[in-house]
């Protein structure tokens, strides 16, 4: 009885240490995207509207049938926000990327394909969609990455925030 409590410990422990790491690993990823990232990457039609404008990044090594769910509730937030919701893509082939915009009732929403590179935003090693908001100096200011079953409360106080920054 005592050896199978010590090896359920051990095996809590370890799940426990594992997401830790990942949690740590996601935040200096972030930390990094904040310091590296600058709006010469990003498309023009873009850039342009960075005020104002939260930034989804979505990329081909992403799972959608996961995700799909989450990103289509950011729709409503947007609407309730009054903020412009746009897509950044980086996907090899264009025409693979605006299917997934289909997929996801994309719509009329501005989208840009190929710019970053996926080279340059380090946060794309989560392989994870994100959102993410320009500062004034072009870097990024904020950024989020989306979970599979991440609570509608988070990404609203993201757009929360993002609307008190942008009142700045």
């Amino acid at each position: 009885m005592f050896v199978l409590q010590r090896r359920n410990r051990s095996v809590i422990y370890r799940i426990e240490s594992t997401i830790i790491e990942q949690n740590e690993m996601l935040r200096k990823q972030a930390e990094r995207q904040r310091l590296l990232y600058a709006t010469l990457f990003l498309d023009p039609k873009l850039a342009e509207t960075g005020r104002n404008t939260i930034f989804l990044r979505l990329h081909d090594d992403m799972c959608f049938n996961c995700y799909a769910p989450t990103i289509r509730e950011l729709y409503k937030l947007e609407e309730q926000f009054d903020i412009s919701l746009q897509a950044a893509g980086a996907y090899h082939y264009d025409a693979t990327f605006r299917q997934t915009l289909r997929d996801l009732e994309w719509r009329d929403r501005a989208a840009g394909n190929g710019m970053p590179p996926r080279e340059a935003l380090p946060a794309d090693e989560a392989m994870i969609p994100y959102l993410f908001t320009l500062g004034p100096d072009g870097q990024i200011d904020a950024l989020l990455f989306l979970s599979k079953q991440i609570p509608v409360e988070t990404v609203s106080a993201f757009f929360g925030a993002a609307v008190r920054r942008f009142a700045e």
